[in-house]
């Protein structure tokens, strides 16, 4: 399924195939993980936006691999006053 037009056929498309493994009553997991996957194939992105957090594990390291992928990427920081408020 490659060239995702959201307006278009493809939608439809893949919007019948979804239902059909959201109802199966056989292989469901299997229909619903094969859905995604048709979706998720041939996609650009476009875009991205998250909060890093220093605390969390992997922040630096996946800033790097989106730089490295030729992404740009842009940082915000946003001050809190130590007063809470």
């Amino acid at each position: 399924m490659s060239g995702w037009n959201a307006d278009g056929f493809l939608a439809q498309e893949w919007q019948r195939t979804y239902h059909e493994a959201s109802v199966a009553l056989e292989g469901r997991e299997g229909a619903l993980a094969g859905a995604a996957e048709a979706l998720e194939r041939d996609l650009q992105l476009l875009g991205a936006t998250a909060v890093e957090d220093r605390l969390q594990e992997g922040v630096p390291q996946a800033i790097a691999c989106l730089l490295a992928a030729g992404l740009k990427v842009r940082l915000s920081c946003w001050l809190r006053n130590r007063k809470g408020s």
